[in-house]
């Protein structure tokens, strides 16, 4: 077998004993519910009996309920005598009967009370062991996650036609994790180290790693099952090639026809299915997917029906990297590590949870619910915050919004622009996005840059006569038509003009970069208490902010989003005003003079030549 191979049929396995530890896991996760619930029940019980009036006031048909079904009592005949007990505490304690329990009724409730002890024992050993056995399979889960990665990551590498680099220590760690496996035939674990370093003298010796999959013996396997897929093979022509393994897509497309499905996918995804899965994922996904009331959308996400096991480092790295990159290159790869089964699940009950109401056939929705959970809870966390949805309008709320990518940035855009949470102008525009929160979605980068120079350079009444339309209360159109001062259509146009207008952060700020990746790789908009305890930010909240507004800051006339800064604070705060300038103007649009004015309030020294000239004059 070759490398590639060996470590497909090593995914198999693993991806089965994932699936078992998952199910333990989940069986052992109800388990101790229970339990605890039960231990808490007899604690409460026992802390109660300890003085005997107590017992008067207390229902005791739960405790009797476990007691009969840890067959602690064989009947629950005894709710009837502790009923008597109760009444004559009742009759003593409340009021002053002269009379006192029986010995016979001593004893009955002293023996109630030593079998409660003995069950509560007895439950919080189990629950100690169940613990324990609950760790020790989450580690094998945890250490079988990690293989998968590992493999996944490996696989990639040996399938990249344009690596043509030699495997290094690291991937050797991969394969000893095979080779060391005692539970691995014995032949396998050789060959793979002999694999191992066949691949590396192949590459020493520049031999090609092409070993192309002929896309019309593709064709031809699909049109077998009465599939005509040419026109989307063709389009993906290179990743057939370099991925279609002709066993492994009849082992697929035979499952699909045995239990009727094949029919129900469109093209592109059954072709990154059988690209990218495997019959045993498909298989166990079919399982859980069959169960649902409403499984039609699962048949439109190709990523639901192929293990995705990747840690959230892994995942938060590949989302932003995809985000800022070029969307005309994604690949089907893309699309089959897109989001697991398991997360679509997650994504839908927390949409519910969190009050949205929604049908997962409406236009939008699918996008909503397959994106990354990391942005999907930033998404709703940002707009709580900044006002956008609230308890009132969450119902309502058009949920594929939620989707839009970089929320928070644009939220803090909207701020600045005196459209969101504003404290100046107009009241029909001060909180615009609150009324139309689509423009979130509808407002093109360009129109951005815009709305910030026309800000920075015209006062107040002349901005919002600049921007509104003769319709009261809403934003001219078409603004980037030549209304604000220029057309921006091409990147080029774009990026002239950004160089033109407003200040590069990266060069008049130390360590600006690393402050941005900072930012950049966070997903959790939640601001640290301890930060509003800093003499820099309390210098902020004293010097700039607006009394009842939450949201911005304003410097000599200039607003910024005071969220933005104290989110962003408590992510790279430093103690340098370097980090403080850059949490500032982070994600702005800023004129040289706007710069200049939020260096001098914070007294901070810009680098590049403004900042040489004022180390001179300072000398």
């Amino acid at each position: 077998m070759k490398l590639e191979e060996i470590l497909k049929n090593r995914l198999k396995t693993l991806y089965k004993d994932l699936r078992r530890d998952e199910r333990i896991l989940q069986s052992n996760k109800g388990r101790l519910t229970g339990i605890s619930d039960s231990i808490e029940l007899l604690d409460l019980f026992l802390e109660d009996a300890v003085h005997i009036e107590n017992i008067r006031n207390i229902d005791t048909s739960f405790i009797t309920d476990l007691l009969l079904d840890y067959k602690y009592i064989s009947d629950t005949s005894i709710e009837s005598d502790l009923g008597i007990i109760k009444l004559l505490l009742k009759g003593i304690y409340d009021r002053g009967l002269k009379t006192s329990l029986n010995d016979e009724q001593k004893e009955m409730l002293s023996s109630y009370i030593d079998k409660a002890t003995q069950l509560f024992n007895e439950l919080t050993e189990k629950k100690s062991k169940l613990l324990e056995d609950y760790r020790s399979v989450n580690d094998e889960r945890d250490r079988i996650e990690e293989e998968i990665l590992r493999i996944e990551i490996l696989l990639e590498k040996l399938k990249d036609e344009k690596d043509e680099s030699i495997l290094t220590m690291e991937d050797l760690k991969t394969i000893r994790l095979i080779s060391d496996d005692k539970s691995v035939e014995a032949k396998t674990r050789k060959e793979v180290l002999i694999r191992f370093v066949e691949y590396n003298n192949e590459r020493k010796q520049g031999v090609s790693k092409l070993n192309k999959t002929d896309v019309n013996e593709v064709i031809k396997i699909f049109n077998e099952y009465g599939r005509n897929l040419t026109r989307t093979i063709n389009k993906y022509t290179s990743e057939v090639e370099t991925n279609a393994d002709i066993n492994n897509i009849r082992e697929i497309l035979d499952y699909m026809v045995s239990v009727d499905i094949l029919g129900r996918f469109q093209n592109a995804e059954l072709l990154t299915i059988c690209l990218y899965g495997n019959k045993e994922s498909v298989e166990s996904e079919y399982e859980e997917i069959s169960k649902k009331d409403n499984d039609r959308l699962y048949y439109n996400i190709a990523s639901a029906w192929i293990n995705n096991v990747e840690n959230r480092v892994v995942k938060k790295k590949r989302y932003y990297a995809h985000e800022k990159g070029d969307k005309q290159n994604i690949t089907l790869q893309y699309y089959a590590h897109q989001i697991s089964r398991e997360e679509i699940d997650k994504n839908i009950d927390y949409l519910k949870r969190e009050g949205f109401e929604f049908d997962t056939d409406e236009p939008g929705v699918l996008k909503t619910i397959t994106t990354n959970t990391y942005r999907l809870k930033e998404a709703v966390n940002s707009l709580k915050l900044y006002g956008v949805i609230t308890e009132d309008n969450v119902s309502k709320f058009k949920v594929w919004l939620l989707s839009e990518p970089q929320v928070v940035e644009k939220l803090d855009r909207f701020v600045e622009l005196g459209l969101l949470g504003g404290h100046e102008g107009h009241a029909e525009y001060a909180n615009y996005l609150k009324r139309y929160p689509g423009k979130l979605h509808n407002t093109e980068y360009p129109i951005y840059l815009l709305l910030y120079k026309v800000k920075q350079t015209y006062g107040t009444d002349s901005y919002y006569d600049t921007i509104a339309s003769s319709k009261s209360g809403q934003l001219a159109g078409d603004l980037n038509s030549g209304r604000l001062g220029a057309a921006l259509y091409t990147p080029e146009d774009i990026e002239f003009y950004k160089k033109d207008n407003f200040v590069s952060p990266e060069s008049r700020i130390e360590n600006y970069l690393t402050y941005e990746d900072i930012i950049n790789s966070n997903y959790n908009v939640e601001i640290k208490k301890e930060i509003l305890k800093q003499p820099e930010i309390q210098n902020l909240e004293e010097n700039h902010r607006v009394d009842d507004n939450p949201y911005v800051y304003v410097f000599d006339g200039l607003v910024i989003s005071r969220l933005k800064v104290l989110r962003n604070y408590s992510l790279i705060n430093d103690g340098t005003k370097a980090s403080l300038m850059a949490s500032i103007v982070k994600g702005s649009f800023l004129t040289e003079e706007s710069f200049q004015k939020v260096a001098q309030d914070i007294d901070y020294t810009l680098g590049g030549q403004d900042g040489l000239l004022r180390r001179i004059q300072t000398n």
